[in-house]
């Protein structure tokens, strides 16, 4: 999995999600059901940053990606 095919299934699912969109957001959950096999907070895995996020373990290719949440407004 690259970098703009998780950047891409997150958008899809938060949007469905965000519009009550019930078959893209069922579309977008089993795509990640099939990719994703784990996701943790920076906390748990002790990740050092003044920023909250998520580490996302991506099934194809043992690949880890890390998602910051900073508040921009």
């Amino acid at each position: 999995m690259r970098d703009t095919e998780i950047e891409d299934l997150l958008r899809r699912l938060i949007e469905a999600a965000a519009t009550g969109d019930q078959d893209a957001l069922e579309e977008a959950a089993s795509e990640v059901a099939d990719r994703i096999g784990g996701v943790r907070t920076f906390e748990d895995e002790g990740v050092l940053s003044m920023n909250r996020g998520l580490v996302i373990d991506a099934v194809e290719g043992g690949r880890e990606f890390q998602m910051q949440i900073v508040r921009s407004r």
